[in-house]
Parts: structure tokens; sequence; C-alpha cells
């Protein structure tokens, strides 16, 4: 099954709100986009047996390594932890050769699975949501053999920076017809990479630029959002992220946190999303957010 790390949108400089005692400006955080690198996909190194399914169906199976290389997959019940729902199946059969890395991810990730999905879903998929269009592809053996299909789906999007692509996270619950949006979730600690992308969750003692401190609704301010480039973000919801940062520090707000909003995508607004979060930060003397090895909230 192809994997790759899918979390919110990217997006350039939004406005620093002030909290206490510091300058602000500069570059807002960013989030690594949809869709990045091309090692961001990786698929597991078992071989599925039993892909028998149909559209809706919950599957599971064995991830635990040392295992044999051909392991049972097997149909739950969707209130139970599960891997994967099946969206349908793509016949493949009109390709002649096995495809490339390459073309499999235009497959799984770009084109053909997420097109499958929203069709399952009857709605817009949301490309930065709590959901990941993927798809169980054959191996090469069992493709020179005539298995020329792909099962299409939809598994929970991972949220932690160093995420095993080789451990699905269990969903519960039927993922079609539930809210897709996808939140960090407050007092969570983000990390960037060297391009300055956020590129999940960590513990907050390992090293970190943001802090969730909570969640505002942006639905009442705009009928359609702005660009995630826009910094009417800032402007429109900076004083409410600023009063969620005061709420998560109970009022005494350490000198020299800054505040900010995570814009998110017009995809994902058509999808349903209208949630933001709010992170605190302290920013360098060039504007750049410092390296946090420990939650910015007083112990205790």
């Amino acid at each position: 099954m192809s994997r790759r790390r899918r979390l919110q949108a990217l997006f350039p400089a939004v406005t620093l709100v002030v909290l206490a005692g510091c300058g602000g400006g500069g570059g807002g955080p960013r989030t690594k986009q949809a869709g990045g690198t091309a090692d961001a996909t990786t698929s597991t190194t078992f071989r599925l047996a039993g892909m028998d399914f149909r559209p809706g169906d919950c599957v599971i199976w064995d991830q635990q390594a040392g295992l044999a290389f051909e392991r049972s997959s097997k149909v739950v019940p969707c209130e139970e932890p599960h891997f994967f729902e099946v969206a349908g199946r793509l016949n493949l059969a009109h390709l002649a050769a096995y495809p490339s890395v390459a073309e499999w991810k235009e497959i799984n990730e770009n084109r053909d699975c997420p097109e499958l999905a929203e069709r399952y879903f009857g709605y817009p998929l949301d490309p930065d949501g709590r959901f990941d269009a993927t798809g169980m592809d054959p191996y090469p053996e069992s493709w020179a053999a005539g298995e020329r299909y792909v099962w299409c789906g939809l598994a929970a999007t991972p949220s932690a920076a160093n995420d095993d692509p080789k451990q699905h996270d269990p969903m519960t619950g039927r993922a079609k017809g539930q809210d897709q949006t996808r939140l960090w979730g407050t007092g969570a600690c983000l990390a960037e990479d060297v391009n300055h992308q956020i590129v999940g969750t960590v513990p907050c003692t390992a090293p970190h630029v943001y802090e969730v401190v909570g969640a505002v609704t942006v639905g009442t301010r705009w009928t359609a959002p702005p660009p995630a480039s826009s910094s009417e973000w800032g402007r429109v919801l900076g004083s409410d992220c600023a009063a969620k940062t005061r709420t998560y520090f109970a009022g005494a707000v350490p000198p020299g946190v800054m505040s900010n909003v995570l814009p998110f995508r017009a995809e994902s607004w058509n999808a349903g999303r209208r949630t933001a979060e709010c992170v605190a930060a302290r920013l360098d003397s060039a504007n750049r957010p410092m390296t946090l090895t420990a939650s910015l909230r007083p112990a205790g």
C-alpha cells in the first residue's frame, strides 16, 4: 500500500500578533503541502492475501515486524479499529507494464484513487484532512500473473513527524460521512523541516517550533476563505488567536511568546472545513521561530 505524509497547506507569511513584550512580524508557519517530494511515498514490505473486497469494507491486517511476507487481510465491522476503508477497485488492464514508482504515486495519490474516493464519498475529499486516499498495489509477481487492479480507499492521515510508513494508524467508524477536518490538537508541539515547513507532531521535549493553543471557527467570518498565503487570515483571526493564547496560559502569557493562525486551503473549505488552529512560538532576531525543547506552558 502506498503511503504519503500529507499534512496541511503550505503557506507563506501571515500576521504575527504580539502577546507579551516582544516585537513581531516576519514569516508565519508553513505546513508541508499535499503531494510533496517524490520520496514521500513508501510501500509496505509485505503482501496482503485475501484481497477480495467490496466498497465500504473496512480492513485490518497484522502490522507486526518479523512476520511472514504474505499476511492475511480481514474485513471487520467499521465500528472496530481498522486500517483501510475500501472505496472501490481500479482496473489497470489497459497498462502493459508494471507501473513505476512515479506512476504508482500518480495512480494512488494524485489522480485515480482520489477520484474514486470522491465518487465513493459523494462529495469532495479534503486534501489536507483526516483521511488519505491511497491504494493497495499488486506486487510485480501478482501483476505478471494477471492481477491488474488496485483496491483504492481511505486510510488515516498520519500526524506524527516521525511516523513509520509501515505502521498505519487505526481508524474507528466509517470515514464516509465523518467530518474530515484534521486538527493537531491543543497542546500539540509541531516540528518543521529544513525548508521551514511543519512536518507533524513531536513530544514537546523534542525539538519543535510551534505549540498549538486552541482552535477558532471561521465559518462566520467569510463566505469563502482568502488564499492561504493572504495576511487577511492574521488580520481577521489574530485577536481570536491572541485570546486563545491567553486562555491557554491561564492569563499569564510568558514574555516574548507570539501567537499566529494556521490558514488552510480553499480545497479544504470546499470539503467542509470551518476550523483553524492557533499556535504560539518565540521568534529569534530574524523573526524566525526558535527551536524549543520544552512546552511554552510552565510545568505545574
